[in-house]
This record gives C-alpha cells, sequence and structure tokens, in this order.
C-alpha cells in the first residue's frame, strides 16, 4: 500500500521525525540525568510533593493536586498559560504528573509530562509534551518549540530541584549536576 509501512508494527515507515503522527500530534522528549540517588522515588516525589512551589520555579504554580488547574506565567512577556493536573502517580521507582493544557495555552488541547525514574541508582526526569498540530504551539517550527521547552523546563530541572535534591538527599556534588552531554531529547 502506497505510504503504509513494511509491517504490520512499522510507524511512519521507520522515519517518525519526517511524517505526521495520525493522532494529529507531534511530541518532545527532554529527559535530564539527576544524578546518584540512593532513596527510592517515592521518598523523593513525596518530599517534592510537600513543597512543590519551592521546586517548580515557574509563577502562578502551587501546590500539586490531583484534579487541579493552573495558571503558569511563562516567557518574558509572563503570558498565562493555564492547566490542569489530569494524573498523578506514585511508585517505589517511578512517580510523576501530567498537566492537560486548556484553552488558552498555546498546545492546548495537548499535554505536558513529567516523570521521575531510577535505573541503576541514578535518578531521571523525563519532561514529554505532545503538541497538536492544530494548536497555536504547533505553528512554531519542531525544533525552535524544543528550544523554547528546554530553556523553560531547566528553570525546574537543573537550578533548584538539583541543589535542593542535593542539599536535602546528601548527593554527590559532582554526580548531582545533570551533565551536557548526559541530557537528550529525542
Amino acid at each position: 500500500m502506497p505510504g503504509g509501512s513494511t509491517t504490520g508494527q512499522g510507524y511512519c515507515n521507520a522515519d517518525p521525525v519526517n511524517c505526521s503522527d495520525i493522532s494529529g500530534l507531534f511530541t518532545y522528549t527532554i529527559t535530564y540525568s539527576l544524578g546518584l540517588f540512593r532513596y527510592s522515588v517515592a521518598n523523593f516525589f513525596g518530599y517534592l510533593l510537600r513543597c512543590f512551589t519551592c521546586y517548580f520555579p515557574i509563577p502562578g504554580a502551587r501546590a500539586l493536586r490531583y484534579n487541579q488547574g493552573m495558571d503558569l506565567r511563562v516567557g518574558p512577556a509572563r503570558i498565562w498559560f493555564p492547566l490542569w493536573v489530569s494524573r498523578l502517580w506514585q511508585g517505589t521507582n517511578s512517580a510523576g504528573w501530567r498537566f492537560k493544557t486548556l484553552h488558552g495555552h498555546p498546545d492546548y488541547p495537548g499535554y505536558i509530562e513529567f516523570h521521575f525514574y531510577k535505573s541503576y541508582g541514578w535518578l531521571y526526569l523525563t519532561i514529554h509534551g505532545w503538541v497538536p498540530w492544530y494548536s497555536a504551539g504547533a505553528w512554531v517550527p519542531k525544533p525552535i518549540y524544543v528550544a523554547i521547552a528546554r530553556q523553560t523546563w531547566n528553570r525546574f530541572a537543573l537550578k533548584p530541584l538539583v541543589s535542593r535534591l542535593r542539599q536535602r538527599w546528601e548527593l554527590p556534588a559532582v554526580l548531582s549536576v545533570s551533565q551536557k552531554g548526559r541530557n537528550r531529547e529525542t
């Protein structure tokens, strides 16, 4: 079939970067290595939830609770970006939340998900965004959009989170700072 994949499990003829997702979304993923971590993700996430606004440095953030709205102010003009906490989960080695973008957000009706997990003792944060092709955010070329997303989420992942993790959980200073080569995006 023209335009189809060679196998039933194929996706975009093995070229997901240059094709359109059948759902009409484009996605981005940014992963941060937060360092060696001897405690469970559940312990860390509980600590994060107790003072979410201490770590999430974007104006408009408030305590993270399931089924609750937030109006974050992002960018140089401090534009309101309305969100809804549509998912909140916590396990021994995995925890996180999902923001559903609301009307007025440039990515509406998309999602932004924050996922903490451990692998071989290392703590990671992966931020994954889903942007509908017809949203205002989709009019920005994907490389520029991902650069803006990275700049926004670096304020959360690299500065307050890592420094406070180091203080609270006694992480080695060299290992707790995300190295440029260890961060990756897809």
